[in-house]
């Protein structure tokens, strides 16, 4: 009966060292950035860092979740005047 137990705690602690064992999401930013840092174009690097900072920064948020249906749009799109032209001159037709 112990032996049983004592295999069976082997196994869920093997579990969990392969779960705990797989990479992270910072474990995969870290890899990203390294190989962003060896790249030989500095304005390519300085591209995609950029894109990565823009990405994480907050004050895109509310435009994300806007874009995703959450709540009001907080800046005009063209696509929202463009809607606008076209219901004022439909209106204008009728």
């Amino acid at each position: 009966m112990a032996a049983r137990a004592v295999r069976r705690e082997q196994a869920i602690q093997s579990r969990l060292r392969t779960t705990f064992g797989k990479d992270t999401a910072i474990d995969e930013a870290e890899a990203l950035v390294a190989r962003v840092l060896q790249q030989d174009d500095p304005g390519e690097q300085a591209d995609i860092l950029r894109e990565i900072e823009g990405e994480l920064s907050h004050d895109s948020l509310p435009e994300r979740m806007a874009d995703a249906g959450f709540g009001p749009r907080g800046k005009t799109t063209g696509a929202d005047i463009l809607a606008r032209l076209k219901t004022t001159d439909t209106n204008e037709k009728d």
